[in-house]
């Protein structure tokens, strides 16, 4: 029963992360109701989310939303500064790990209820210009929260892209797909060589991410972003309510 919830949250997770992010705000609390350390349901998610970014960048690339040589710059930093906050996350005691992981899911919980129109349907150009040089500074940090934790790190890097690129919600979308691919990738390596990922709970994950990765972008289509964000209030309030009962 476990794995069947694993498949199914996974693939809700793959469509809400390919689509504005926030995928693990699904995916991480499931797996912390399982018997798995904080560290470990980390690393697991992690771990996921690359057969997740992988299908959803296909998926993104096939449409012609971005070029890979566009995208491969940013994954490559944004998986650089990953390395450092996956060594952050194993060296941290697991009481710990679960307060700053429940402390984020109520963040992000009440921020789903906050208005908000960054992510804006429009592809109107309304960024302001960011050097070089503080543009992959600030990919670089994105990347050490990536792979500490990584709650909706997509989100963040959507934003980033948009506001100082001046790209477009696709494009944006489909360039943080391959970030989070190389960033997952990087941080996985690291949790592997630490021991802390279980491959029996990201199997079942990986493949719910995967569906869902890939039709994500044609669920945008079809169904609209506000229905989705309403399944997802629902659900990581019961969440968060039930991890906090587990933490507790």
């Amino acid at each position: 029963m476990e794995f069947l919830l694993l498949a199914v949250g996974g693939v809700l997770a793959g469509i809400t992360n390919s689509l504005t992010g926030g995928g693990s705000l699904v995916s991480l609390p499931i797996l912390m109701l399982f018997d798995l350390s904080s560290i470990q349901s980390i690393a697991t998610n992690r771990f996921a989310i690359i057969f997740l970014s992988t299908a959803a960048a296909y998926s993104y690339h096939k449409q012609g939303h971005y070029k890979v040589d566009t995208a491969i710059p940013i994954g490559l930093t944004t998986g650089a500064g990953a390395i450092a906050g996956a060594f952050i996350t194993v060296s941290l005691s697991a009481y710990a790990m679960n307060l700053v992981v429940l402390l984020l899911v109520y963040c992000f919980a009440i921020y789903l209820f906050v208005p908000k129109n960054i992510l804006n349907t429009s592809d109107q150009n309304t960024s302001s210009p960011v050097r070089s040089a503080g543009f992959f500074l600030m990919l670089f940090g994105l990347g050490i929260y990536g792979g500490f934790i990584g709650v909706s790190v997509s989100t963040m890097t959507v934003i980033l892209l948009k506001k100082s690129r001046g790209y477009s919600n696709l494009k944006s979308f489909g360039i943080n797909q391959i970030s989070i691919l190389i960033l997952s990738v990087t941080a996985s390596a690291v949790f592997f060589w630490k021991g802390v990922i279980s491959f029996s709970h990201a199997a079942f994950l990986a493949v719910g991410m995967a569906i869902g990765g890939y039709f994500g972008p044609f669920v945008a289509e079809k169904v609209g972003e506000q229905k989705l964000n309403i399944l997802l209030r629902i659900m990581i309030i019961a969440l968060a309510i039930r991890f906090t009962m587990k933490v507790f």
